[in-house]
């Protein structure tokens, strides 16, 4: 088994348009986070919490662990930071212990540890991705279309009610593009956990 693990996480956008803790995204900015056997526990609350969570879920006995992160995925700024943290612990520790657990499962930890698996998901599986609450998701296997393409599936005109009314749809799309070569911010945080 491994002592030292590196595992990379893209950074994450959620909530998007009606999607409400529904749907979300992955971005090009990634953090990458470090773990290894450690002496010492630390006391870092999320990283106690995810290691708890999995040792709980693998009823391993708990082993001391450090960690450490650095990347393009700012802090508090609604791309997933904290998922970066969770699920690379995650990764890292099960990578440690001899892999018991399947990505899935992984995912499933991470979401919960979360609140909410809208930003779990596509952290953990790329792309463009349905979660629901009970943290099943479904993947989009192609990006969306682009707003010309949007358009070419219009009509060419409104359809008609029965009554000769005519009904108006407006369908409101959002796009967020985020450049990977716009202003960055590189960060190198580190700690160590022993889970309770």
């Amino acid at each position: 088994m491994p002592e030292t693990v590196r595992v990379r996480v893209p950074a994450t956008s959620a909530n998007l348009g009606p999607g409400f803790d529904v749907l979300g995204v992955a971005l090009r900015l990634a953090n990458t986070v470090t773990v290894r056997r450690a002496k010492a526990p630390g006391a870092d609350a999320m990283a106690v919490e995810a290691g708890s969570a999995f040792f709980r879920a693998v009823r391993q006995r708990a082993f001391a662990f450090e960690w450490n992160i650095a990347g393009d995925v700012p802090r508090s700024r609604g791309l997933g930071s904290s998922v970066t943290v969770r699920l690379g612990i995650l990764h890292g520790i099960n990578r440690l212990a001899g892999t018991p657990l399947d990505d899935d499962e992984i995912y499933r930890l991470c979401a919960e540890l979360e609140g909410h698996p809208d930003n779990a998901a596509p952290a953990a599986f790329g792309g463009f991705i349905v979660a629901r609450p009970d943290a099943s998701y479904q993947r989009s296997k192609s990006p969306p279309p682009t707003p010309s393409a949007a358009r070419e599936t219009r009509p060419p005109s409104p359809p008609r009610s029965p009554a000769g009314t005519t009904r108006r749809c407006a369908v409101a799309s959002t796009m967020v593009c985020i450049s990977p070569t716009a202003r960055r911010s590189s960060r190198n945080s580190t700690g160590s956990s022993r889970p309770g």
